[in-house]
């Protein structure tokens, strides 16, 4: 059992992949999530934010980082 809270916690395929790469590979694996691959969310840091939220850019000044998060925040 592998814990984490990214794929490259779970296998070294994962490492250097693109987004749609990692996909097919996560579907390859799907019958793992669950019982071989647990995941837990790290909601403090993580590519989530710096390469999601930011677009990979680091020169946000924190009050475009806060306005950022507010306007990518989906309500339900």
């Amino acid at each position: 059992m592998f814990l984490g809270d990214n794929l490259s916690d779970f296998s070294a395929q994962f490492d250097l992949k693109s987004t749609m790469q990692r996909n097919k590979i996560v579907d390859s694996l799907r019958n793992d999530f669950g019982t071989k691959f647990i995941v837990f969310p790290n909601p403090m840091y993580g590519d989530w934010e710096s390469k999601g939220i930011y677009e990979n850019k680091k020169s946000w000044s924190d009050s475009q980082k806060d306005s950022i998060r507010k306007s990518k925040l989906n309500d339900f």
